[in-house]
Parts: C-alpha cells; structure tokens; sequence
C-alpha cells in the first residue's frame, strides 16, 4: 500500500485530489493518511512515515506554503529516490523552481487542474508503483512490516541487518528500516549470501571488502565496520573463501 500526504490550501481543489484519488485507486493501492493546508503538518507526519511514499504539492504564490512546498519536495525525494512527488502548479513560472528543487518529479500539473489531469498523473504514479513491485518480485526479495507500512526489499539492496532492543534494522544501498522482529525467525528468509557474523549482526557476504580475524571485525565496501563473533567466525569464513573460489 502506497500512503500519501497532501498540501494545498485552495480547500476545493484539495478536495477534488482526493476525490480523484479515491476513483482512480480501483485497486486499493493508495492510502491517504492526511490533506492539509499546513505544511508544518505534512512535515511532521511525514517525520513520522517509512517507506516508499506519496506526496502531493501545490504551489502557488498565493499562499505563504509556496517556499515550504518546494522545500518539502526537496526533502522527501532526498529522504528516498523512490518516492513520488507532484505538484500542482498554481503558476507557470513555478515550474522551473521546481525542476530545479527536487530531484524526480512523478508528476507536475499546471493549473486549470481538470479532474481528467489529475486522474491520469495519479493512474501513472499508480502503474509506476504497481510495476515497480511486481518487477521485484517475492521470490527475489524480502517482505516485511513495520506499522502500517508494507516494504518489499530486494536481496541484493541489503548490506546488512542489526539486531537491538527487540527491533531490527534493516540496511540498504538506499534507507534503513527499522521493525519489531527477531533476528532467529527473519534469517529463515534469507538466502545463502546472507551470513551470521555475530549474534546481533546478519552480513550479505557479497558487500563485504574485507576482514581482520585478529581485531574480530569485517567491512563493507561503503566503509561500514561490523563485528565478529568466535562462534561464527568458522561460517563466515568458509562463505567468504566460497565467493573467492567461484570469482577465480
């Protein structure tokens, strides 16, 4: 389920986004978790949100939202690419403000906003995100849930997983996920390159530049230092050499 989150202050076209939204959505994909005209709002919810999300923007030079709008579409798209931002653009002179304030618009309208328009940049953001999970695929990622949100994570995306005060959290090339789980019962769903180095830490062996067996430590390509334990040494050993003698 993809959330989103609107800011516009113009109340009728707010209402008319989530009207569309609504007929649009005919397979239940999106959940609207708050319309607003108040971006310090749409900021503190979204402070609050994991995964991959939805923002909806309007601009205009109207409403003091204007700057804080573009802003915000700075920062969700920086929070993770795979975000979708659109904006609703009051004003053409807006556009280039935007191009230049975010990093991968899903969508931009300019105004006179048809319902027609809005559909049809929503119905893509939709396929988009619908092909974007089918692409992946079960077979090939991990499934798990934190809240409300549902996250499908490729293998091949995750560095590593720490075990901490009952929560897990989950490294990828791109975010961190953090969810109430055990590290004994996630390990069963993964495959091979996913190996124990100590009793709090999951490693995918195939990230690992190097190890230091007398300072008990590994570490990743990005710079990441994870520690070794006694007890797994021996497993993590045998996996590493295994990578070795299928690259020569």
């Amino acid at each position: 389920m993809l959330p989103v989150l609107i800011l516009e202050a113009d109340p009728s076209l707010r209402a008319a986004v989530v009207e569309q939204l609504k007929l649009v959505d005919t397979s239940s994909i999106l959940r609207i978790v708050l319309a607003s005209d108040s971006a310090e709002g749409i900021e503190r919810q979204f402070s609050l949100m994991d995964g991959i999300t939805m923002i909806i923007l309007g601009l205009s030079l109207k409403y003091k939202n204007r700057t804080r709008g573009l802003d915000l579409g700075h920062k969700v798209m920086r929070a993770n690419r795979d975000n979708y931002a659109v904006y609703l653009i009051h004003e053409a002179k807006d556009i280039e403000s935007v191009l230049l304030s975010c990093d991968r618009p899903a969508g931009m309208l300019l105004a006179p906003f048809t319902r027609e328009r809005i559909a049809s940049c929503i119905g893509r953001v939709i396929e988009d995100y619908k092909s974007q999970n089918e692409a992946e695929g079960d077979a090939a990622c991990l499934t798990v849930s934190s809240g409300t949100s549902t996250y499908r994570i490729p293998f091949d995306q995750i560095t590593y997983i720490e075990a901490l005060d009952k929560k897990l959290s989950i490294y990828t090339q791109r975010q961190t996920i953090t969810l109430r789980a055990t590290l004994g019962k996630l390990i069963e769903q993964l495959p091979p390159q996913f190996v124990r180095c100590h009793r709090s830490y999951v490693v995918n062996i195939n990230y690992v530049s190097q190890t230091d067996y007398a300072d008990m430590t590994l570490t990743l390509f990005d710079g990441d230092s994870l520690p070794i334990s006694r007890s797994s040494r021996g497993e993590l050993k045998a996996a590493l050499d295994s990578i070795k003698e299928t690259q020569a």
